[in-house]
Formats: structure tokens, sequence, C-alpha cells
């Protein structure tokens, strides 16, 4: 269990106590969803909004720190991951306020949703599972549909990254009056002239390039791109110059049939993963990003919007789903 942290004798709350479900971060990829949630902590806390986030139950874990979090009190459930999910999902305990007390609103930032008697406020990233269900696993659709009703017939309030995904909920079944169009935002950050030489030096980036930037997984259409990119360099002679960047983490699912068109497109020439992030999310990811978008004569870059998260999993034998009572939570 995390330890709660001391707050400066400056520090006056503003709105709220919101709890924020940030197990995202702790994800083996936690994607453009765990960017999201370190910027609207670090945005929340920089308000002065009392936030504390709900976690799974975590053994040998990085800190909060090392996944990206601001310095904000912490409290974890009783049940490792996969078991915390499938028991809200299931059995709908533990709840949000057995978690953290003292919490006067929940906002869930994912697709694992903590049942509550307290306002709940979700982030729908997308509805991809129901445009596309075959890019995903059936456990994974199972768990997201689930997810799906649970906030139609939960939610106060939806937040959604457009009006695209605004229309998608609403042909879901959810209430328009309960959702808000509210645009993920991109930090801005400079790189120096200094720094972009480096990065091409030490990639090899010598030549103009189409940048891919996202988690390799079956519904972000790599081997789609693949297929177009090995089009264009066999049938127009003036991209012969051109080289295809990857940036992001391996996902999940079977990459073979990329791996053989990367192969007849010359990988080692033509193709080329120009970073691999670390494991979790921080700054080392983004700075590569900020170094690519740099070459193309742009000032910043932000990580991919991910939409959703891996399959929620079964819960295990050793689960234990008793609601805990511990002492009221110190938001401030």
């Amino acid at each position: 269990r995390f330890s709660c942290l001391s707050l400066p004798s400056s520090w006056r709350p503003r709105g709220p106590r919101v709890g924020l479900v940030v197990e995202q971060l702790w994800q083996p990829v936690p994607g453009g969803s765990g960017t999201y949630i370190v910027e609207l902590a670090k945005a929340l806390r920089a308000r002065q909004v009392p936030v504390a986030g709900i976690t799974a139950r975590h053994q040998a874990a990085p800190s909060p720190r090392e996944v990206g979090l601001p310095s904000m009190p912490m409290r974890s459930s009783h049940l490792p991951r996969t078991a915390l999910y499938e028991s809200w999902n299931r059995l709908g305990l533990p709840r949000a306020e057995s978690i953290l007390p003292g919490a006067q609103l929940i906002h869930a930032t994912t697709w694992a949703l903590p049942p509550t008697s307290l306002p709940l406020v979700v982030t729908v990233h997308d509805l991809a599972f129901l445009r596309s269900p075959e890019h995903f696993t059936a456990r994974g659709n199972a768990y997201f549909s689930r997810c799906l009703e649970r906030v139609i017939a939960e939610a106060s309030a939806i937040i959604v990254p457009s009006q695209a995904t605004a229309d998608d909920c609403i042909a879901a079944g959810i209430d328009a009056a309960r959702l808000y169009v509210i645009p993920h935002g991109v930090r801005t950050r400079t790189v120096t002239d200094e720094q972009v030489e480096g990065f091409r030096t030490a990639r090899g980036l010598t030549r103009d390039y189409i940048l891919w930037t996202g988690t390799r997984e079956p519904r972000k259409n790599l081997l789609g791109l693949l297929r177009a990119f090995a089009l264009l360099i066999e049938e127009h002679d003036d991209a012969g110059g051109l080289d295809l960047v990857l940036v992001g983490p391996a996902g999940w699912g079977d990459d073979a049939a990329e791996r053989e068109l990367a192969v007849r497109i010359g990988t080692e020439h033509r193709a080329q993963r120009a970073a691999e992030p670390e494991k979790h999310h921080g700054e080392r990811t983004g700075a590569h990003q900020r170094l690519l978008y740099a070459l193309r004569d742009k000032a910043a870059a932000a990580e991919p919007q991910d939409a959703a998260e891996r399959d929620g999993g079964d819960v295990g034998d050793d689960s234990d789903t008793r609601e805990h009572r511990p002492t009221p939570f110190p938001f401030s």
C-alpha cells in the first residue's frame, strides 16, 4: 500500500475530493491512456484540486513517481489488478469509497470502473471494440462490453475526446445529456538543434521519412501501413530516398505478417524502429517522439491516445471481495 504524501502548508483545496483511478499506469504498456492520466493528474494538482489515486495491489512495482504521477496521495485495493477488475464488474465490490474513504467524486479514466454510490465520471476514449471487434480478443470484447453496460447504467457524466466518439456513444445507447466533449490536451516542449542532430546520428536518420507512432497491436493497422509503403517504393521511383520510421512499444497480437512484410521492403534500410520506449510511462518515450517530430520541423510531440486497456482477465482463486473499511483518507 502506498503511503500518504504530505502537502505544502500554503496548499488550499479547490473543488470536490476526487478519487482518480490510475491503475492503467502499472500496465505493461500504459499507452496513450497512461499519458492522459498523468497529464490529468498534473493539471488537477496544479489547480489545487484535492485528488487521490486509486490502484490495485502491487508487489515490487514501480512507485507512483516512477510511472509519471505527481506528488499526490494514493490508496490501493487489497486485490491485484485482474481480480479487482473482475470483482468490480461481476460482484460490484470493493466500492471506491471503501478503498478511498472521504472521496466525494470518482473519475474512472479508462474502462476500469469502480462501483460507487458517489457521482461517477468516466472517460471513454473511444468505442473501437464496437467498430472493429476483430481487432480485440474475445475476452477483451466481453470485458469492454460489460464496462459499456455499466457506463450506461452508472455514470453521472461521460468525458469523450471528440465529437466522433460522442456520436458513437449516443449510437451505443448513452444519453447525450451526460456527454461532455473535452479534447485531450497536448503538452508542447521545445528541443534544441543539438538534440536533433544527436538523435539523427544515433538512429541513422539521414533521409526524409514517414513517421508512425503507437503501440503495436492489431487495431493500429500497422500492417496496412507497411503494405502501402511497400507499394509506394515499388511503384514510384521518386520514393527511393524515403524511409519509414516506427516508434512505439510492442503491444499484443501476432505480428508475423508484419515481420514478413518488413523483410520484403528491407527493414534494415527502408523501415526501422527509431525508439523502443521503456516498459512504464515516463519521459524517455516522450523525448524520443519530440525529437522525431522536430526532425519534421515541428516543435513538439505527444504520444498517441490509446483507447483501451488489455482484456480484464479472470478473478483469481485467492481474491478477497469483502468490503474493507479503512480510516478516512487525508486528501489535504
